[in-house]
């Protein structure tokens, strides 16, 4: 059952989230981030259609308007999304892949030469070596 005396929701319009705080032990943060597809919807498209004669309302605002959340936060959250469902379908199946990058974080972490690396980039190039061998591969 949900009360207001077990948990405090507070929206952040300007982060594109709503985090909701536990009251009680265990203390808990949960940060829901908000997004849709048609954030991704490309504006210069949408004056492509309207120049190729589709029917477009006189006086509509260029921009987004103020009740819409922030174009770029969603569009981070979509990545971050994509990044996800990836990792999940690609690397999570994979023999040693998630053992490997979490070696591969704590030396990016450690070594300043290593820490350039982003961590999208280090997953990837792990589940390509990984996914390409040809045989099963030893500790060694």
């Amino acid at each position: 059952t949900f009360s207001e005396d077990q948990y405090e929701v507070q929206a952040h319009p300007d982060e594109a989230n709503i985090v909701i705080f536990s009251s009680t032990e265990p203390k808990m943060q949960v940060t829901v981030s908000l997004t849709s597809p048609l954030m991704r919807d490309d504006p210069a498209a949408d004056q492509d259609k309207r120049a190729a004669g589709e029917a477009a309302e006189k006086g509509a605002a260029d921009h987004d308007p103020a009740d819409v959340l922030d174009r770029k936060k969603c569009l981070e959250y979509l990545a971050a999304l994509r990044h996800a469902k990836w990792f999940q379908a690609r690397a999570n199946g994979l023999q040693s892949c998630v053992i490997i990058i979490r070696v591969l974080r704590d030396l990016c972490q450690r070594d300043a030469t290593w820490a350039a690396m982003p961590a999208w980039a280090m997953e990837l190039l792990v589940e390509k070596i990984i996914s390409s061998a040809t045989g099963p591969l030893s500790p060694g």
